[in-house]
């Protein structure tokens, strides 16, 4: 699989569980302020730390969001690493081609010379 399928099929997988665990965080906030009753705050607990779901959905979903955080941040630098590599080689390019421009092959009379194989081309 590919690895932008990859990381939008996780995303649409793992979202809505992603948005429990934040909206459940967030109403959390206020657990030792006293603003729920005992056992509104034991279910919110429950389900933040997915005790109330499954025994493993935690960890499981804990393994997605890494892939997709690893994923993301793939996807974001590789564009940025092969730009730097492309104006590396056009770098090369540009410097090997002004050295051509400027070296010529002249002997000492300052006429121009062929070298063995430029005269076998023209012969030919």
């Amino acid at each position: 699989m590919k690895l932008r399928k990859l990381h939008k099929t996780l995303g649409v997988y793992i979202s809505p569980f992603l948005l429990l665990v934040s909206g459940t965080g967030l109403a959390l906030l206020g657990r030792k302020d006293n603003l729920y009753d005992p056992e509104t705050k034991r279910l919110l607990i429950g389900l933040h730390t997915w005790e109330v779901a499954a025994k493993y959905t935690g960890g499981i979903l804990a393994i997605g969001l890494i892939t997709m955080v690893t994923t993301g941040l793939i996807l974001t630098l590789k564009p940025k690493m092969k730009r730097k590599r492309a104006m590396g080689r056009t770098r090369v390019i540009e410097k090997t081609s002004t050295e051509l421009k400027t070296t010529s092959n002249h002997n000492s009379k300052g006429t121009e010379t062929l070298s063995a194989q430029e005269s076998n081309v023209k012969g030919a």
